[in-house]
């Protein structure tokens, strides 16, 4: 039986820097969840599989169950958080169940991915003065990220093509 840490190691190299998921990554998640059911971390990379996985054995929706499960074991997990504002917002197009997942992210510590998906989904809702001031001033070495988002937010990048300022 291995660690959680092994397991977390183990898959952490298999995804690294893919842009697919590799096959064999899949049953060693689930031995991994198996051996380690309450492993919030091992459930966020499940569904991180799912998401760069080009015919996985699984749906989206199995990705969006292991983002819930991961949060489910630990409320205070951010990353799960995160990836389920992710989700809705990239696959639901469910833009408040988005916010509301992105805003518990960030009250749980998460950092400017969150940011960045928030205001993405304020922007997409028509709440671009929000999404401004979400990102504020930029910290020392996200410069160029959080200006690249203020660009888009100001550009309506968005928002319908109609409705769009050019």
């Amino acid at each position: 039986m291995r660690s959680e840490e092994e397991y977390v190691d183990a898959i952490t190299h298999l995804l690294d820097g893919r842009k697919e998921a590799p096959s064999e990554v899949y049953p060693l998640i689930e031995e991994a969840i198996r051996e380690h059911p309450a492993s919030s971390e091992l459930w966020c990379l499940r569904g991180d599989a799912i998401y760069f996985g080009n015919g996985s054995p699984y749906t989206w929706g199995d990705m969006l169950a292991s983002y819930e499960r991961a949060a489910e074991v630990n409320p205070c997990c951010a990353e799960a958080y995160e990836s389920i504002g992710r989700y809705h917002d990239v696959f639901t197009e469910d833009l408040p169940k988005a916010e509301e997942a992105f805003r518990k992210a960030l009250a749980l510590g998460a950092g400017w991915i969150s940011v960045y998906g928030l205001a993405r989904v304020l922007a997409q809702m028509r709440r671009r003065d929000e999404a401004l001031d979400l990102l504020g001033d930029p910290l020392p070495g996200e410069e160029e990220d959080i200006s690249e988002i203020r660009r888009e937010v100001l550009t309506g990048i968005w928002e319908p093509m109609s409705e769009a300022v050019a």
